[in-house]
């Protein structure tokens, strides 16, 4: 077992890729236990969530440190091709991971090709989740349908017809028609809805700083 330093990674309860991540969720490991297991093994911990038997929890409990002190049990893994982090609770169940930066994945596997497989001792918890919709479309889809609702409460027709213009490009005088039909388009999040999320989201940016 060898250790790595200086990560990024995001912790999170389902996969989330880089490119995903949000600003605020970011962290740093100052140092974190760096093993290479098998294809199949890696395979496995991919696809399930898992729980470490006690003698791994002993090696690798609190061994991992963020920039800022604190501790945690987490695990680097790399099968050479691929690589992210587990992060574990005090009785060994995984409760999160993160995927990692491109350039940290690139190097990990190339130094990876010089170690040895680490014969993990674990057991399956359950199938792991993969979102299908991505974290970003599902932010755009929520922050949308919460402005849609505090607009039909409010009955700010202009504001809704305005809404209707941008992301259909043609106009609407009748209420509940726009109301259902922003609704409906809601449902499958296209790059219209990101151009209205921008736009929405920049004019209260604009409007904040004017206070």
């Amino acid at each position: 077992m060898k250790k790595y330093y200086d990560l990024n990674v995001s912790f999170e309860d389902t996969m989330c890729y880089f490119y995903e991540w949000e600003e605020d969720n970011i962290e740093v490991i100052r140092t974190i236990p760096f093993i290479r297991v098998s294809k199949k093994v890696f395979k496995n911990i991919l696809t399930n969530k898992i729980v470490l038997d006690k003698v791994e929890l002993d090696i690798f409990k609190d061994n991992t440190i963020l920039i800022n002190g604190d501790k945690t049990t987490a695990i680097l893994l790399t099968d050479t091709t691929n690589a992210f982090v587990l992060e574990f609770d005090s009785k060994g169940r995984e409760i999160s991971l993160s995927t990692l930066l491109v350039e940290d994945e690139l190097e990990i596997n190339e130094l990876s090709y010089s170690m040895k497989n680490y014969d993990i001792k674990y057991s399956v918890l359950e199938p792991r989740v993969f979102n299908s919709v991505s974290k970003k479309d599902i932010k755009v889809k929520n922050y949308l349908l919460k402005e849609l609702e505090e607009l039909k409460n409010s009955k700010n027709e202009s504001k809704l017809f305005y809404l209707y213009y941008e992301l259909f490009h043609k106009k609407c005088n009748d209420f509940l028609v726009a109301y259902n039909a922003i609704k409906d388009s809601i449902k499958e999040i296209r790059r219209e809805h990101y151009n209205l999320y921008e736009l929405l989201t920049l004019k209260y940016k604009k409007s904040e700083l004017s206070k």
